[in-house]
């Protein structure tokens, strides 16, 4: 088998069947949820409009300067990572702990092919490198939502100025929030899926207090961002 592991030699991408099962890891939670993840984007624009320049009556171009810097910087992060939470936890658990149930990770060992390299590594991965295309799916939803709502008939010229303008620096925290945020909720969830109950009973149970977990997790790496930024 390709993936058995020689001496002292680990599981290398170049290997066809683990490279396999990265990229579908990385499809099924970074490309699979991209309409989603611009929708949210775009509603959170909207929302932005409503209340700062709807409601308070702020300027457009402020407006869309908030959207750019705090919307992208410390909510953006928490709703994708709500998004991998809400799509993908449960079936990543649901998974790791029914392989376990019905003994094909004690079957992975016979061949000598290692769980964590071959099952928790590519959905860890998939989550981190995941989260950070829907951050820029989201990103790319709220700017141009944005955009139009600032200038309807020339959201493209507005976005260009406003880039010329806004430092980048609000995105890149951002997207690293969002990575960290999601290397931590990856981690809970394979943890308890892999280690499981070898009972079949303790599959959904074990979906559920992942969920919970992960949730649990996010708010307080997000705790501990916003106290650091301080």
């Amino acid at each position: 088998m390709a993936l058995i592991r020689k001496p002292g030699i680990v599981l290398r991408l170049r290997a066809p069947v683990l490279a396999a099962v990265y990229l579908r890891q990385l499809y099924f939670t970074g490309v699979q949820a991209a309409a989603l993840a611009a929708l949210a984007g775009a509603m959170m624009a909207w929302v932005f409009f409503n209340i700062l320049h709807g409601r308070f009556h702020n300027d457009s171009d402020l407006t869309l300067r908030i959207l750019s810097t705090i919307g992208l910087q410390e909510l953006a992060p928490v709703t994708v990572t709500l998004l991998l939470v809400a799509r993908s936890v449960s079936a990543v658990v649901t998974e790791l702990a029914s392989m376990r149930v019905s003994g094909e990770i004690r079957t992975l060992l016979r061949h000598g092919i290692d769980p964590i390299e071959y099952l928790v590594a590519p959905r860890a991965v998939g989550f981190i490198l995941g989260s950070a295309l829907l951050f820029v799916y989201f990103a790319a939803g709220a700017l141009l939502a944005g955009g139009f709502l600032a200038v309807p008939g020339h959201p493209l010229a507005e976005l260009y100025r406003l880039a010329q303008n806004v430092p980048a620096q609000p995105l890149k925290h951002g997207i690293l929030r969002c990575m960290t945020f999601s290397a931590s909720v990856a981690v809970a969830a394979c943890a308890l899926g892999i280690n499981v109950r070898e009972r079949s009973t303790a599959v959904p149970r074990t979906a559920a207090r992942a969920v919970i977990l992960s949730l649990v997790v996010l708010f307080v790496f997000d705790g501990i961002a916003t106290y650091l930024n301080e």
